[in-house]
C-alpha cells in the first residue's frame, strides 16, 4: 500500500463524517504512548467487544481509503490508519505517522 501524505490525511479527515465512537477510538490511540495500543485495551477503554472495535475502526479506515483511492493489499482496511503487529500473543495497532501528524495539524486532540 502506498501510504497517503499528511496533507492527504488532513484533507480526508476534514471531509468525512465520523461517529462518536470512531472519534473516541482515534483519540485514545493518538493519546497512547507512541500512538500504539493493544486492540483489547482499546476495546476495554470504550467498553465494547473487540469485534465491534474492528468493525468501527475498519469502517472509518474504509471511508478514508475510498476518499483517497488507496489500494489495500490483503485484508484489513485498518492498514490505512495503523501498522499492526503481534507481540506476546497480543495484537497492537500503531498509528501511522502521517495520521499522527494530520491529527496534530487539525488540533483535534
Amino acid at each position: 500500500m502506498e501510504v497517503p501524505t499528511v496533507n492527504d490525511y488532513t484533507s480526508a479527515l476534514r471531509k468525512i463524517e465520523m461517529t462518536e465512537l470512531q472519534t473516541e477510538l482515534l483519540r485514545i490511540q493518538y493519546s497512547a504512548p507512541h500512538h500504539q495500543i493493544k486492540l483489547e485495551d482499546l476495546a476495554i477503554a470504550v467498553s465494547k467487544p473487540i469485534e465491534t472495535i474492528n468493525a468501527v475502526y475498519g469502517n472509518l479506515a474504509h471511508k478514508i481509503k475510498d476518499l483517497l483511492a488507496v489500494e489495500i493489499i490483503g485484508e484489513g482496511y485498518w492498514k490505512v490508519l495503523s501498522i499492526g503487529y503481534e507481540q506476546d500473543n497480543r495484537y497492537y495497532w500503531q498509528m501511522r505517522n502521517q495520521v499522527v501528524y494530520a491529527l496534530r495539524e487539525l488540533n483535534w486532540f
